[in-house]
């Protein structure tokens, strides 16, 4: 029942305008794919955030390490070698940083 009710709660978050340029949104976005069952489905709520943070001019590193996850669990390697590949040509210097700070 909690699921399901912050399932609906997102999803209304993201239909509505008011909180297009808000962080709330976008993390709904990530939670949405988080809980999803149905992997396509999660697939389409992290390009949707993607989408969202490239909008607001802002890194979507965090949207593509997800979706590195889920194309692990769905043991994609042609998908696993094209987001490593983007990850590090695009989020490189974030994630050495990162790597840096363990």
């Amino acid at each position: 029942r909690i699921r399901t009710a912050m399932r609906s709660f997102g999803e209304e978050m993201i239909q509505r305008p008011s909180y297009a340029e808000k962080p709330e949104r976008l993390e709904a976005y990530a939670r949405l794919a988080e809980e999803e069952d149905d992997s396509d489905r999660a697939l389409e709520y992290l390009e949707a955030g993607r989408q969202a943070m490239d909008k607001l001019g802002k890194s979507h590193a965090t949207f593509d390490l997800q979706e590195l996850h889920l194309r692990f669990a769905r043991r994609e390697s042609d998908q696993i070698l094209r987001l490593i590949q983007h990850i590090d040509r695009q989020h490189g210097k974030v994630a050495r940083i990162v790597e840096i700070g363990r």
